[in-house]
């Protein structure tokens, strides 16, 4: 009889079978613009990188202009731009509305095996009552569920999902699940006697990398023999030797012909096999089953009738905003030598975290757009512009910026006989990945115009306090070109915090210097 156990984690088996995307960071640097006159609000999005495939990526907003009583949903883009590979964005109108609510859903093909294809991600909104059940603009769906694909559902329309809808409060996370029917029968013809159907729900903390699972169980299967049963409530399981138990009740009722399921979030964080809570990626790994349950001969033979995606659910308040009208500051803009090619760079800062809708370099003839690989904009975030210079002609250069409301216009610069002048001697070529995780590698080029025989020289790493902690030396690529490579530790090789350090290079009476972001 402990063949049972599978109909406990059945939904949870699609959930092992993804634990690739265990340690996954699905999202970064979710910024807005201010409210522009016109009512626009553009909102970006970074996929994390080196946990998600962008070219396979597909991500939606969801978001409320009436404090969360109705929601619109609208795909999001990727800019595929210099500093914006990774970044998805989407323009959303918000008329007369004076704040909005938002938050995330995406999607990308697993390649898992045959019972899923693709691995769903999603934010939901808060139930802020704590009610059960909660109101339906609480909720919101967990995956897409297809329609007319169950198992053995001939005159039974009950065992076709149609919907999956997710929620959380402070103390609960809330499922509903949604048929082809109104009703959630546990059993065909008497309690005692099969076939018998299971609900449940799967839940996996991606951190807790054992064979132990977690299941919402809405099912009622008498005892027999050796076999204890099944009955509704919160249970935990572990596939390595098919021992389960229930460690707790839950909540749960049919309205209107939904099936609404809550476990408290406390006997899961409670629970010693669960793993760290809150985790670094803020998410759960859920799973969605019905299954029937028929005695064929002796044994228990089990179907699984329909199945749903496997989910990545972000427990979080979706991002509430209202127009943030701070006034962006700039650096002064500034250019240096890079080969034929002149470098402007500038730093924006948004108290508001608001995000640049324009973010341009004008010259007396031409603009370019100004790119930037930091997407934080409220502790600055470096943009830059390389024009060749056979794009330039003398004469005045400033960049200009606008966060939807305010514009902010730098310095200008003067450039005077631009044929003449520039004769590049030390160039950078190259700085990537940045950020980065493990290692930067910042590549220069040495003009030919530098004497032969150099032996030795090297790049210092500098903390935002400007204290020195690396020095390193350089790696000769050829007679020209140089490496360096930081692994993110200090002198001392003890790995630093993450955040912002600079580089500065010396040489021949040239100096570059730069950002780069250490992430962890």
């Amino acid at each position: 009889m402990k063949k049972f156990i599978l109909l406990v984690f059945l939904a949870m088996l699609i959930i092992f079978n993804v634990n690739y995307a265990q340690d996954m960071v699905a999202w970064e640097n979710i910024t807005n613009s201010a409210f522009t006159p016109d009512g626009d609000m553009v909102v970006n999005i970074d996929a994390a990188q080196d946990t998600i495939n962008s070219d396979s990526l597909f991500s939606k907003i969801f978001y409320s202009m009436d404090n969360q009583q109705s929601w619109n949903a609208v795909d999001m883009n990727l800019m595929n731009e210099p500093g914006y590979e990774m970044t998805f964005t989407q323009t959303i109108n918000l008329s007369a509305a004076d704040s909005v609510i938002y938050g995330f859903k995406a999607g990308y093909p697993a390649n898992v095996d045959t019972l899923s294809d693709s691995l769903y991600l999603t934010m939901s909104p808060k139930s802020e009552t704590g009610y059960f059940p909660p109101q339906e603009n609480w909720l919101t769906e967990l995956c897409p569920e297809s329609d007319n694909d169950a198992q053995g559902a001939s005159g039974k329309p009950f065992l076709e999902l149609i919907d999956i809808q997710v929620s959380f409060s402070e103390e609960q996370f809330i499922f509903s699940l949604d048929n082809a029917d109104n009703e959630w029968p546990l059993y065909e013809y008497l309690p005692s006697l099969p076939p018998w159907y299971v609900y449940a729900v799967g839940l996996k903390n991606p951190e807790d990398f054992d064979s132990t699972g977690y299941a919402i169980i809405y099912g009622n299967i008498p005892a027999a023999g050796s076999f204890p049963g099944l009955e509704i409530g919160l249970y935990k399981g572990n596939l390595a030797d098919s021992s389960y138990s229930k460690i707790a009740d839950i909540d749960y009722t049919v309205s209107q012909g939904d099936l609404y399921l809550a476990c408290d979030i406390a006997d899961l964080i409670n629970d010693p096999d669960f793993g760290p809570w809150p985790n670094s990626s803020g998410s759960i790994l859920t799973g969605v089953a019905i299954n029937t349950i028929s005695i064929d001969g002796t044994q228990p033979s089990f179907t699984i009738n329909d199945y749903s995606h496997p989910t990545l659910f972000f427990p979080e308040n979706v991002h509430s905003v209202a127009n943030d009208t701070t006034v962006p500051a700039l650096s002064d803009l500034t250019y240096e030598t890079v080969n034929d090619s002149l470098r402007f760079t500038i730093t924006y800062t948004d108290a508001g975290n608001n995000l640049p809708l324009i973010r341009k370099l004008v010259t007396t003839t031409s603009e370019f757009t100004l790119h930037s690989a930091d997407h934080s904009y409220d502790d600055g975030s470096e943009f830059e512009a390389i024009v060749s210079v056979d794009d330039l002609n003398d004469g005045p250069v400033y960049a200009e910026f606008n966060d939807g409301i305010h514009s902010a216009i730098s310095n200008t610069i003067v450039i005077d006989n631009i044929d003449n002048e520039y004769s590049p001697q030390v160039f950078l070529t190259k700085i990537q990945p940045n950020p980065f995780k493990d290692k930067v590698r910042i590549s220069l080029n040495l003009n030919s115009k530098h004497p032969n025989g150099v032996s030795y020289f090297s790049l210092s790493i500098y903390n935002l306090k400007g204290q020195k902690i690396k020095e390193i030396p350089a790696r000769s690529l050829n007679d020209n070109e140089f490496e360096f490579v930081w692994n993110g530790k200090n002198q001392a090789n003890n790995r630093v915090k993450a955040g912002v350090y600079f580089y500065k290079l010396n040489f021949s009476g040239e100096e570059i210097t730069g950002k780069i972001l250490l992430m962890k």
